[in-house]
């Protein structure tokens, strides 16, 4: 008996030596062996690879659309106070020209950009330049801020900071206890005349948000109420208000009122819901050179301490935070950029401003 128990032991002890290393690997994850696999990795050393694998590299490529000095500078500079090893190059450029350089890189078959960041997710959609990943970061971001190609179960595209579409007016033209509370209240004599709407895409994606939610009935009754259009953007009409040429404009952006604010500009600002935003996302490059560093610098972007680096005239669509500076405080929001089909829909919106507030007057 004391033979069989020894070989008992002998064999239990055999299998633990074959099965351990097994087992160790199976509660750790596959240690990923390519840019997909590290993209999508969850396992609990995560972190301490991305880490190391950064440290390697020493560098990160970011190509972005925001603005340099109040969102590009501030989270670089937020970014390096945590990560002082891995530097942070940009290259900056307005939307559409960064999309046609990220598909001249692609078709030369040199891609720079590690992270992306931009605005228009429908651009990349199916063009093989970005590469679905995991964040720690994505519980903690609203949902209709996602977008994942057809079928994914992970996103491409993340928002990370938004700007508000806001209903600003001049104190000394409108009193606060006039000013807008619903869509339904520019309807009022009050204020027939005295709104201004811009001829950028800023006033097609006000029309459009309000089509969707107001109705093409409001929206005509909404053309009557003699409503000019000037062909600026939503921020110069801004300036317009503070500087007391146009009473008010139910069409331009939190960054826009911030400022403004800020200087103490004899200025109001309304939030009229459901409140339309413009939502950036970032990504990662399909073929990114630094994927370490560049999965840390969107984990980075993501989080609450990178929403907080940013000027406060930007909001985040993180669901611990409502708001910030101007745009603090809880409302329903829209975000343009992720109707479907939003090309054709954006064209539609902009047909019907064209038709009814430009034309029909």
């Amino acid at each position: 008996m004391q033979r069989l128990n020894l070989v008992v032991q002998f064999v239990v002890g055999a299998l633990l030596v074959v099965v351990a290393p097994f087992a160790r690997l199976d509660l750790a994850g596959a240690q990923p062996k390519t840019l997909a696999e590290l993209a999508v990795y969850q396992g609990p050393d995560r972190q301490k690879i991305l880490e190391e694998g950064a440290k390697k590299e020493g560098v990160v490529t970011w190509f972005t659309s925001g603005t340099v000095p109040t969102n590009v500078l501030p989270t670089i500079k937020a970014f390096n106070k945590k990560y002082p090893h891995i530097k942070v190059d940009y290259f900056r450029s307005d939307g559409r020209a960064l999309v046609t350089r990220l598909f001249e890189e692609q078709r030369s078959g040199r891609m720079n950009a590690d992270a992306i960041g931009h605005n228009g997710p429908f651009f990349f959609e199916g063009r093989g330049l970005t590469q679905p990943y995991y964040s720690p970061e994505l519980a903690n971001i609203d949902e209709d801020a996602k977008r994942s190609e057809p079928g994914g179960k992970l996103p491409f595209w993340v928002g990370h900071w938004e700007t508000c579409m806001v209903t600003m007016y001049n104190t000394a033209k409108i009193s606060k206890a006039d000013a807008p509370k619903t869509y339904q209240d520019l309807l009022k004599p009050i204020f027939k005349s005295k709104m201004t709407l811009p001829t950028s895409t800023t006033g097609s994606y006000f029309v459009g948000n309000v089509l969707i939610h107001q109705g093409k009935e409001y929206l005509e009754k909404l053309a009557k109420q003699d409503i000019r259009v000037q062909k600026i953007s939503g921020g110069a009409l801004g300036s317009l208000v503070v500087a007391g040429e146009v009473p008010m404009t139910p069409a331009t952006y939190t960054s826009t009122a911030a400022a403004s604010l800020a200087k103490k500009a004899p200025v109001g600002v309304a939030f009229l819901e459901p409140v339309g935003c413009s939502l950036a996302g970032i990504m990662l490059g399909k073929n990114a050179a630094h994927p370490h560093a560049a999965l840390l610098f969107i984990d980075f972007t993501l989080s609450k301490a990178g929403a907080e680096a940013r000027d406060p005239r930007y909001a985040s669509p993180r669901k611990d935070m409502e708001g910030r500076g101007v745009a603090a405080g809880k409302f329903k929001k829209f975000y343009y950029q992720l109707v479907k089909d939003p090309i054709k829909t954006q064209k539609q919106w902009n047909k019907i401003f064209v038709e009814m507030f430009v034309e029909g007057r």
